[in-house]
């Protein structure tokens, strides 16, 4: 290769990655290029601390924490405007608390209640809650389920730590401590948050009097592979409570799906936003 021909392939790679980085900074705001490109490096569950926003948060992992912020500070899937200046907010599966910061950060005079099941990812989230100093939130080291009990979690990564299915194949149960989600349900909230990886089937079941009570709601969906799916009975119950929803694809577990689904794990999972 000549070297006018091999100075125009370094820049022709310099310009690639150029674009690469600019889409990427796009992608999550309040974060600087270095920023963006040190908390990459943090593979797996590789706990750690970003800078977002000029403020410092304790992550479990990087790609976690960028997803995070690109999910609710670009795309803002949570966003939602209320007449109530100091709204409740009940926020299940908090991960890590960066969901819990964007409500506050929305509505400072808010009220939120963060649950989170998985013991290594609520110690994140707790020391995120007391480094912001956000006022006005109570979090509970413990799934929402259809009862109190104590029962096996499959802890996965820190992400998608389950009740119900070891979705990774890790085969790290652990035991954990569940609330019943309805005893939390005994005055208007305008926002419920359900991001808990197969518990909501049996979790929406048991509150779906109260949801009389609940003004916007979101959750995941998740199905199942090989066991009796419950989209169309979870479809029912919202349009009973009085809401209308809105249904995206979460994951796309099957590019050809006439061709077989998932045998393990989810074959389907899709968020579902309600309101009235």
């Amino acid at each position: 290769m000549t070297a006018p021909a091999s100075q125009l392939k370094k820049l022709a790679i310099k310009f690639r990655n150029l674009i690469y980085w600019l889409i990427n900074y796009q992608l999550y705001p309040g974060m600087y290029f270095r920023e963006i490109y040190r908390v990459r490096t943090f593979h797996g569950q590789t706990p750690g601390i970003g800078r977002f926003q000029g403020k410092p948060f304790h992550f479990t992992d990087g790609l976690g924490f960028l997803g995070c912020i690109k999910e609710l500070f670009k795309e803002e899937c949570y966003f939602f405007e209320s007449k109530n200046e100091a709204p409740y907010i009940i926020d299940c599966g908090a991960y890590i608390g960066l969901s819990v910061y964007y409500f506050k950060t929305l509505f400072p005079n808010a009220s939120v209640l963060a649950f989170e099941a998985d013991p290594a990812t609520f110690e994140v989230l707790s020391k995120n809650i007391a480094g912001q100093q956000l006022s006005k939130v109570e979090v509970f080291n413990k799934a929402v389920w259809d009862k109190e009990t104590e029962l096996t979690f499959f802890a996965g990564n820190s992400m998608s730590g389950s009740l119900v299915v070891d979705a990774l194949n890790k085969q790290n149960p652990i035991k954990v401590k569940t609330a019943r989600l309805k005893d939390f349900l005994n005055r208007p909230i305008d926002f419920l948050k359900l991001d808990i990886e197969g518990a909501e089937v049996e979790v929406l079941r048991d509150i779906r009097n109260d949801l009389t009570q609940v003004e916007r709601i979101f959750f995941e969906y998740h199905s199942i592979a090989g066991k009796d799916q419950a989209l169309g009975e979870l479809l029912e119950i919202l349009t009973q409570a009085g809401f209308r929803y809105y249904i995206q694809e979460a994951k796309n577990y099957a590019k050809r799906p006439f061709m077989g689904l998932a045998k393990e794990g989810y074959d389907l999972q899709l968020n579902i936003f309600a309101m009235r």
